[in-house]
């Protein structure tokens, strides 16, 4: 076995020994080291020790210290391979860096890591020292990187006050539900701006790395791709765009990249400064199976540049030249937004579906009341352009005044009472047991509506008059009042099925996992919509799609609408080509 296999064996049996719960609470997903390997290579191929031997790299969040290590390589090889050149051009080291010396040298002058983990941080110390191949000091610190200014010793002081060439990791990816208040708070109170309500902790790493460069310094992580579209990350968009510039993303695009994590991740480089106006993409192709191994093999990407103008505060828009000419005519045809024309309702929370769901076997075996009982749909019951209930029925418990008013339906409802009673809002006195988590206005459901699921693979508007009350995972829309006469339900949900408007979604749209888009109302409301122009058919077929029972008719009409969409647009017939090869993937 090589040392260097050695080594990696070492830092595998560390990892290997924390538990998946420990690692996803602390948002600790491990890299990859065809990951660790491209990255590093990729950042550091320019540097030229000779310049400047003191080059100095950081890795805010090291673990076992997988990028120092192949750093030291990276650095290394180039040492040994302009050893005479470097004396030459640094008249201090001559004399004093030897050969054998270059291994101690790099780590005591080129290498920083910081992790709160001291296990994984004492296994990088051991690491960089084996490397070194004798006794040295190395620049590894335990400590929180993230709130570091606070009560720091002269050691952290030091480590957090000098500046960086390259930064490069995998920061932790922490949700704002896992963050505790208090932590949330001092982070809110530090990152000003970048941490809110929503905001994942990976978002601070990107602004503290940023903040660490030199001027000129280079930044490169692997991390959420959330933060190019998710609306919490708007204040982290502006204040990359303002100090840097994006050189290179490699968007994953949901491909799977570590084995035991669902998080959608890119690799985002950037250099501290204005450098340019052009920014390299290389794009995760779709429908394409790779293993770990392959995942940089070329042909898994659809490469291009951008401009920097994309890179902007409400989202970043990365798309080929010709993708990003169909999405500029999609903004450029209307300045009416779906917000400007809708408002949105999330659907109801129940708090504990087994006390609330029933079916129609079940109200009559307990005689549940009938004022109380309505129809009941979740995600999966909503389709494009149609709702396959199956039966269920809501006990909407907030029309009990009193308990003995409705006695079935709260014998039925106390099976769960233990469970119910353990609800936040119960426990505040602000709800009774009996009642929803969140029941909402019933208004909302009664009255015609467009719904659709919160996540879903594809687009799939459907509207509903029949009085449906939806489940938390379904958002409705409902016209303002002000556009009842000029728009309607139909052929609000006929444009947003369509092929055109599902290609403009997800060309923005936040992107979840392999299949799955984040169909968030903010999001949703972006979209801009045409008003029904004169002449028009889309209206009159969206009506005849409502009442039509035949599939074979059914998909004659939606065809029809799809091709009216794009007439409508002026697309040419390449360009409707790129969306329906795409199957509304951009």
């Amino acid at each position: 076995m090589s040392i260097r296999e050695s080594i990696l064996r070492q830092s595998d049996t560390v990892q290997a020994g924390k538990s998946r719960r420990d690692r996803k609470d602390k948002g600790v997903f491990y890299t990859p080291p065809e990951v660790v390997e491209r990255m590093t290579e990729k950042v550091l191929s320019d540097i030229d020790p000779a310049e400047n031997p003191y080059i100095r790299i950081l890795d805010p969040a090291c673990g076992t210290g997988l990028f120092l290590i192949k750093a030291f390589e990276v650095l290394k090889r180039k040492f040994e391979e302009n050893y005479d050149v470097i004396l030459d051009r640094n008249k201090e080291l001559d004399g004093k860096l030897q050969k054998y010396d270059i291994g101690s040298f790099i780590v005591e002058k080129n290498l920083w890591g910081a992790d709160i983990d001291q296990e994984a941080l004492d296994t990088a110390g051991e690491i960089l020292m084996r490397l070194a191949g004798k006794e040295c000091r190395s620049n590894v610190l335990c400590c929180d990187s993230l709130v570091s200014c606070m009560n720091e010793t002269c050691e952290e002081h030091e480590f957090w006050n000098s500046r960086y060439d390259f930064i490069i990791g995998n920061p932790p990816y922490i949700g704002h539900k896992q963050v505790s208040g208090e932590y949330k708070k001092v982070l809110q109170q530090l990152y000003k701006g970048i941490y809110k309500d929503k905001s994942d902790i990976s978002y601070c790493f990107l602004k503290k790395g940023i903040d660490l460069l030199k001027e000129g310094g280079s930044l490169s992580f692997i991390t959420s791709r959330y933060f190019m579209e998710g609306p919490s990350a708007a204040g982290l968009r502006k204040y990359m765009a303002d100090r840097c510039t994006i050189t290179e993303v490699v968007d994953f695009y949901g491909q799977s990249v570590f084995q035991d994590a669902g998080v959608a991740a890119c690799i985002v480089t950037l250099r501290k400064g204005s450098h340019g106006d052009r920014t390299s993409v290389l794009k995760h192709r779709q429908g394409i199976k790779v293993s770990r191994m392959e995942l940089f093999t070329p042909s898994n990407f659809e490469q291009y540049t951008v401009s920097s103008s994309v890179f902007k505060e409400e989202g970043w828009v990365l798309l080929s030249p010709e993708k990003y000419e169909i999405f500029s005519i999609m903004e450029a045809k209307s300045s009416l937004t779906l917000k400007d024309v809708a408002e949105s309702y999330q659907g109801i929370i129940t708090g504990c579906d087994k006390a609330f769901i029933v079916s129609r076997n079940e109200i009559d075996e307990y005689g549940i009341e009938e004022p109380l009982l309505k129809p009941w749909i979740k995600n999966s019951n909503v389709k494009k352009h149609d709702i396959k209930a199956v039966g269920q029925f809501l006990i909407y418990s907030d029309f009990i005044k009193a308990e003995e008013d409705f006695p079935n339906a709260v014998r039925y409802i106390a099976s769960c009472r233990d469970k119910l009673m353990e609800r936040r809002e119960c426990r505040r006195g602000v709800r009774k047991w009996y009642q929803l988590q969140w029941g909402r206005t019933n208004e909302i459901f009664e009255t015609p509506k467009i719904v659709y699921p919160f996540k879903s693979p594809d687009s799939r508007f459907a509207v509903d008059e029949a009085g449906y009350y939806c489940s938390a995972d379904i958002y409705s829309l409902k016209l303002k009042k002000e556009y009842e006469g000029s728009l309607s339900l139909n052929y609000i949900s006929a444009i947003l099925n369509s092929g055109l408007f599902e290609f403009y979604f997800k060309c923005y749209a936040k992107k979840i996992s392999k299949n799955l888009y984040d169909y968030y109302p903010n999001t949703v409301l972006r979209m801009k919509i045409p008003m029904p122009e004169a002449g028009n058919p889309i209206q009159q077929m969206a009506n005849e799609l409502a009442y039509c029972k035949n599939e074979d008719n059914k998909k004659t009409i939606i065809y029809e609408i799809d091709r009216e969409v794009y007439k409508l647009y002026g697309l040419n017939e390449r360009q409707i080509e790129i969306i329906g090869n795409g199957s509304g993937i951009p």
